[in-house]
């Protein structure tokens, strides 16, 4: 997906580095409209940028950048992301705070697609794909979809066996509302939790799968947990799924230890620990709680093992 920056900032504030790549980076948009106008003008303004950059490029994305609090409140206020430029790192109730230009690209100068990609789907609630296998694809839950979501999960939710060893959903408009506070609360929080997983041959949601951070868990560490639709399994999927979100666990997250909890008789769950390279462990003092009778699988990754594919 291609973007068109929209800068709303004072242009003083940028270094003489950020100041060449922003003059000659097309992805760039300069508004004739001073960020300091006020009331319906300064909506206008923001609304005329975004729509020049659309008009520009149909399959352009809008992102303003600004330094302006009643421009980022603008853009809150007609729900069009945008990043709010803080080079000192001094101001606080953003969501998304870019402190230098250069944050914007990766290292062989292009834009960081990623990056962008979450901040424009969660101020949409677009749907966020995190990663991809080589048969499914992980996204998270989106608000704008959010009914449709619950609905493809609570069709594998009412297949027998599937909550033998695992909590069920809320009726209907209950787990909806559960859902919606889940993006805003873990996703928009922690940027991980539990996403739907997707088989890409049919695009349709075959379970949920992911990581999350439980009370009283250290910052080095997440759980995994998921769910496959009973007619997917015995094909793999899980191992490739789990396998797959391990990886991003350590190499994206920088965790360094991930858990698990199954009960003694979900036998499938204790094969696919083995296979994942997980050992029965003691929890930690303040985890111990919630482990009742489960087993308590755990790996461990070295640090030398942040930021590269852990080992098979």
């Amino acid at each position: 997906m291609r973007y068109g920056l929209i800068l709303f900032a004072d242009k003083e504030k940028l270094t003489n580095e950020e100041s060449r790549k922003v003059f000659s980076d097309s992805s760039f948009y300069l508004p004739a409209a001073p960020c300091d106008i006020g009331g319906s003008r300064l909506c206008d303004a923001v609304r005329d940028a975004i729509k020049a950059v659309r008009e520009s490029d149909g399959e352009k994305r809008a992102v303003v950048i600004t330094d302006s609090v009643e421009i980022a409140g603008v853009c809150d206020s007609i729900n069009e992301a945008h990043l709010f430029y803080d080079p000192k790192g001094r101001t606080r109730g953003h969501k998304y705070i870019l402190m230098s230009i250069f944050g914007l690209y990766l290292d062989d100068g292009g834009l960081d697609g990623k990056y962008l990609d979450e901040v424009y789907a969660r101020t949409k609630g677009l749907p966020l794909t995190i990663l991809e296998t080589e048969r499914t694809y992980l996204r998270e839950i989106s608000k704008v979809g959010v009914r449709d979501d619950v609905r493809a999960l609570a069709k594998i939710y009412e297949k027998e066996h599937v909550t033998d060893y695992l909590e069920g959903l809320y009726p209907f408009d209950e787990e909806v509302e559960y859902e919606k506070k889940y993006i805003d609360n873990i996703y928009g929080f922690y940027g991980y939790g539990m996403w739907l997983v997707c088989l890409k041959a049919a695009d349709e949601v075959i379970g949920r799968a992911g990581i999350e951070t439980r009370s009283g868990m250290e910052d080095d560490t997440v759980e995994l947990g998921y769910l496959i639709d009973p007619q997917y399994q015995g094909r793999g999927i899980a191992t490739e799924v789990c396998g797959a979100i391990v990886e991003y666990a350590v190499r994206t997250l920088k965790k360094t230890r991930i858990v698990s909890r199954v009960h003694p008789k979900n036998k499938a769950s204790v094969a696919l620990m083995k296979r994942l390279e997980f050992v029965p462990a003691a929890p930690r003092p303040a985890e111990a709680d919630a482990v009742g009778e489960d087993i308590f699988f755990e790996r461990r990754f070295g640090a030398q093992w942040a930021g590269v594919k852990p080992p098979a």
